[in-house]
């Protein structure tokens, strides 16, 4: 498994291209959705379109754990978007 951190995508995704054109990523925004300002949800989006990728993005907080399951499974790349993350990890708990 290889593991990418960065801090703001739309700056350095460019630098992965090769590992991102033609493959399925599960774009996870639910961290960014208790904060004021989600402008970098919407730049890493549109960066994984314009590098080829194929998104489906899910909101954890509201998708059934079937559905989470299925995409996660299925997706080559999942990125989960910045933003407030003891809110990602209660609804990861709560939906299992």
């Amino acid at each position: 498994m290889k593991l990418f951190l960065c801090s703001h995508f739309s700056s350095v995704g460019s630098l992965i291209k090769e590992e991102i054109d033609n493959k399925k990523v599960a774009f996870i925004p639910t961290a960014s959705l208790r904060e004021g300002y989600t402008g970098y949800v919407g730049s890493a989006r549109k960066l994984f379109n314009k590098l080829g990728a194929a998104v489906t993005e899910i909101d954890i907080s509201t998708e059934a754990y079937s559905t989470i399951q299925s995409v996660f499974e299925d997706a080559d790349v999942i990125y989960f978007t910045g933003g407030n993350s003891f809110f990602l990890m209660d609804q990861l708990r709560k939906t299992g």
